[in-house]
Parts: structure tokens; sequence; C-alpha cells
């Protein structure tokens, strides 16, 4: 049996735990560093996918440039012009897809969002209108010719009422009506070559009440 005393002697100090902190500190920094790394990839992931998505919308911009400029000199002989917004949408789009190209960052992209918001908005809504511009440019043409039926008819109406003194209010009715509808081409004539949707208004109010002329 071994030495009661000896024994206890050689256990007088209690066994000492590990030092972890050394480990811990270890773990925690690579948690920390392994999180710092998640965040720059996913900065870089965020950045390269709107990359991505901005290059669409610099095609975008060079397809409606491209159609403007083949559309335009057609519209302009038709008395027709570029609507407004979409002619200042396309001039400030080169500056925001040059600030696109030089962008380092997701957060330099992000505060471009907003202009190319603004300028793809104006391209999505007048886009799919170029259809509409041409049929204004039709309808005006077409109201030229009308109007310049209504204008002989009011002279054939005039010179019945040297035959006719009693038609005579009554052709000066009609004759009121004739330059309302000669007011109302030539307004819509003017807000074509800078509001073409209040000249479609005008002149689909033009052909509405021309029925009531010739009744």
């Amino acid at each position: 049996i071994p030495n009661a005393t000896a024994c206890s002697s050689g256990t007088d100090q209690q066994p000492q735990m590990p030092d972890r902190g050394g480990k811990d500190s270890g773990r925690e920094g690579m948690r920390q560093g392994s999180s710092d790394e998640d965040m720059k990839r996913m900065d870089e992931d965020r950045f390269r996918m709107m990359k991505q998505g901005l290059n669409q919308f610099e095609r975008g911009v060079k397809q409606m440039q491209r159609m403007v400029k083949r559309m335009e000199p057609r519209l302009k002989k038709m008395g027709v012009g570029i609507p407004a917004e979409l002619v200042a949408a396309l001039e400030r789009a080169p500056v925001i897809v040059e600030k696109v190209k030089a962008a380092k960052t997701a957060d330099e992209l992000e505060d471009l969002m907003e202009d190319i918001m603004d300028v793809g908005d104006a391209m999505q809504e007048w886009g799919p209108k170029f259809g509409d511009l041409m049929r204004l440019g039709k309808m005006l043409s077409r109201g030229a010719r009308d109007l310049n039926s209504m204008k002989q008819s009011m002279v054939r109406l005039e010179r019945g009422v040297k035959k006719m003194p009693a038609s005579e209010e009554m052709v000066l009715e009609v004759k009121a009506k004739y330059e309302v509808f000669t007011a109302a081409l030539a307004d819509a004539k003017t807000l074509a070559v800078t509001d073409p949707d209040a000249a479609i208004s005008k002149v689909e109010e033009f052909y509405n009440n021309m029925e009531e002329f010739w009744n």
C-alpha cells in the first residue's frame, strides 16, 4: 500500500484546467475574418450582378437612340416631334452610362439608380408609342383633307344664301362650327411638335364631333 502521506503531499495542488483563452480567441478571430470575407464576397457579387443589369440598360439606351434616329425624319415630315421627355432622357443617358462604367463599388451604382430609373421610365413609356406617333401624323394629314372638304361645303352654302336668304341663320351656325374645327386642328398641329399625347386627344375630339357638323 503506498504511503498515504506521500500520496497526500502529491495531490496538495489542484490540477490546473487547460488555458482555453488562446484557442477561443483564435476561433473568434477566424469567425470575424470569415465574416469580413463573406461580406466582401457578397459586395463583389452584388456589384457584378448590378453591372450585368446595367449593361442591359446601356443596350436599351442604344436601341432607343437608333429608333429615334430612324423615326425622327419621318415624323418630322408629318409635323410630329419626338416627345420632349424622351429627348431629355436620351440626352442624360450617355453621361449616366459613363458613370456606370466608371463605378468601382455597388454603392456607387446605387447612387446612380434614381437617374437610371428616370431614363428607363421615359424609354419604357415612349418606346411602345412610336406607332401612336405615326398614327398621329396620318390623322393630321387626313384632318387637313377633311377640313378642306368642309371649307368647300361652306363656300357652297354661302353661295346658296344669296338664293335663299332664309337659310342665312343656319349657315352662320354651321360656319361657326367650321371655325371651331379649324381652330382644333391648328391646336393639334401645334401640340404634335411638343406634346403628342395632347395632340392625339385633340384630333380624336376633332373626329368625334365631325358627324355633328355634317348633320
